[in-house]
């Protein structure tokens, strides 16, 4: 019978020694694949980090680029335009000289009128001086 339990207690030490060894592979196994994650994490870390800098040098590029692209358009459409305000300008002065010359002429017609009106013929304008 001694040797049924001998046979019974190795058996047991085998399969505790056998269920240690599988914990102690599953534990190695578990660090193995944590360091695989915290790896592949800080791999597509640093990608992504890359990837952002491309993204933010290309931006900057582009934005330079339409920059330029804009202040060409802007001093084209300036160097257009100018020109004409100016002929406009050329035209339009004189038509307000006339205008205003034209409102002033009217305005004394009319004051002499109602003064004409009025019986007041002698009095001056309003805002100048009398001359005896």
């Amino acid at each position: 019978m001694s040797d049924v339990r001998t046979s019974v207690k190795d058996a047991a030490y085998t399969a505790v020694g056998v269920g240690v060894l599988g914990v102690q592979q599953a534990a190695a196994i578990s660090q193995q694949t944590a360091a695989k994650v915290s790896k592949g994490a800080d791999d597509a870390r640093t990608a992504a980090q890359a990837k952002a800098g491309d993204v933010r040098t290309s931006a900057k590029s582009t934005a330079g680029d339409a920059r330029g692209q804009l202040e060409a358009i802007v001093s084209d459409i300036r160097d257009r335009v100018e020109p004409l305000l100016a002929k406009v300008s050329e035209r339009v002065e004189p038509v307000i000289d006339r205008v205003i010359a034209k409102a002033q002429e009217i305005a004394e017609i009319g004051t002499a009128k109602a003064r004409e009106l009025l019986g007041r013929e002698d009095e001056a304008p309003v805002g100048t001086t009398k001359v005896a």
